[in-house]
């Protein structure tokens, strides 16, 4: 029999024990409980701050689903590059619903890797390098920037940024073009806009490193030893030799032989 989940916090946004910290206590009382096809009996809280209603499964992974889904199976499909079609497929069920679960994993990642490094300290030199890829189609190209650890490849950090189709075009493809952004694109960056998100990174894990030195790799692209000069406190490190920022050609095979 499964356990009772105990809600550590009051969802309600405007209540005082919305903050953990603060929801101390018996903050909350049962309030019945509800029958679900796909989980069963479902408990129901009460806060006795604010009085709102809610149930254990808004705390949980599966929060309004509709049937369950192994979610190891489709991380594991999703990490042998399967694509959602055919995971759909196998699984029995509608692609959206492989999508759906697919955003569920993402978010929670997203938040444990936030968890992860509240203050934390590496203790390795950085690594940063940026891949092209697009949306749908070739209309709608994309730039997405990786900050990882040299040895340990852990993503520290990342920052998306839409690009404009380049190459030689007909008239019929630019107007093509021109209809896609007007419809889809909300914002576009520059490679260095990006970059600067990735910077922002390097400089808080850099200054907690607390007097060690920091390596930052990456191949020899002009936009980022441009963002970087323009960044008072990497440059004050580096005039401390607390940083350097070391370069590789791109030509070179990415092994774990190249730096």
């Amino acid at each position: 029999e499964a356990l009772m989940l105990i809600p550590p916090f009051c969802p309600n946004a405007d209540c005082p024990c919305h903050i953990a910290q603060q929801a101390l206590g018996q903050w909350y009382h049962l309030a019945g409980s509800y029958e679900t096809k796909a989980f069963g009996t479902v408990t129901r809280f009460r806060c006795r701050t604010c009085g709102k209603t809610f149930g254990e499964q808004t705390f949980r992974l599966d929060y309004y689903a509709k049937r369950k889904l192994s979610y190891q199976q489709i991380f594991q499909h999703l990490t042998n590059c399967g694509g959602i079609r055919a995971t759909a497929r196998i699984i029995g069920v509608h692609h959206s619903a492989i999508t759906n679960r697919i955003g569920r994993m993402a978010r929670q990642a997203m938040a444990l890797q936030a968890e992860l490094l509240d203050g934390f300290v590496p203790n390795e030199d950085l690594v940063t390098d940026g891949f092209e890829s697009f949306v749908s189609d070739q209309y709608q190209p994309n730039n997405i920037h990786l900050l990882v650890g040299k040895w340990s490849q852990f993503l520290f950090t990342y920052d998306y940024a839409h690009l404009r189709r380049k190459g030689r075009m007909t008239e019929q493809q630019k107007k093509e073009r021109k209809e896609r952004e007007e419809k889809y694109i909300r914002e576009r960056r520059t490679i260095s806009q990006s970059f600067r998100q990735i910077v922002d990174m390097v400089e808080q894990l850099a200054l907690r490193r607390a007097g060690k030195v920091t390596c930052l790799y990456s191949d020899e692209k002009k936009e980022y030893s441009r963002v970087l000069a323009e960044s008072q406190v990497l440059q004050e490190l580096a005039e401390r030799k607390r940083f350097y920022h070391l370069t590789c050609s791109s030509e070179v095979k990415r092994t774990t032989q190249n730096p």
